[in-house]
């Protein structure tokens, strides 16, 4: 019996060691977690490429918007509703073709779905999207970013098109 296991064992390190090569050439070894690496079911960030039909990748056009923030001077203990924001596009692009449910303020607070208008705020003759945002939502993030009496709010936001995004922003001031 011994010389049968040992003769087994001798095979079997023989086999692993003829094994060996071929095993480690069909192994691909990584340094990270291919669960959490695959970001096939993530949607694209806005600074990520994209392809129409499979073609050669493309980056997603980025629009330089206008941004109007009323008020201008934001009091910390204000009980008023609403942020008022006004965008425009560059010209060639419409105001239509924003999808509202896309715009964010700081990258983190959405627009309160009604009300939203069309119009020219400044009168400049380039039509303008005025949209809302919950104040004390915006007032809680400013609390967050620390004492400053000054503040640049960025509003980003995307077309309808879900390829073409537009960043802009505006300095108000913060009493405190």
């Amino acid at each position: 019996m011994r010389k049968y296991l040992a003769g087994l064992i001798i095979f079997a390190i023989g086999m692993s060691i003829a094994v060996t090569p071929i095993a480690f050439s069909l192994i691909s070894f990584s340094s990270t977690n291919p669960v959490e690496d695959d970001e096939t079911d993530k949607p694209p960030e806005q600074d990520q490429e994209y392809s129409d039909n499979d073609g050669p990748k493309k980056e997603k056009p980025k629009l330089k918007a206008i941004i109007e923030i009323n008020p201008d001077t934001l009091n910390l203990k204000s009980k008023g509703k609403w942020i008022t924001v006004f965008i425009e596009l560059p010209s060639g692009y419409d105001i239509q073709d924003i999808d509202v449910g896309s715009i964010l303020l700081l990258g983190t607070i959405p627009t309160e779905e009604h009300p939203t208008n069309e119009g020219d705020n400044d009168n400049d003759g380039v039509p303008d999207l005025m949209v809302k945002f919950n104040r004390q939502l915006v007032i809680e993030e400013i609390i967050y970013q620390g004492p400053q009496e000054y503040v640049e709010l960025e509003i980003s936001g995307v077309l309808n098109d879900g390829k073409t995004t537009f960043k802009g922003s505006d300095t108000i001031k913060v009493n405190f």
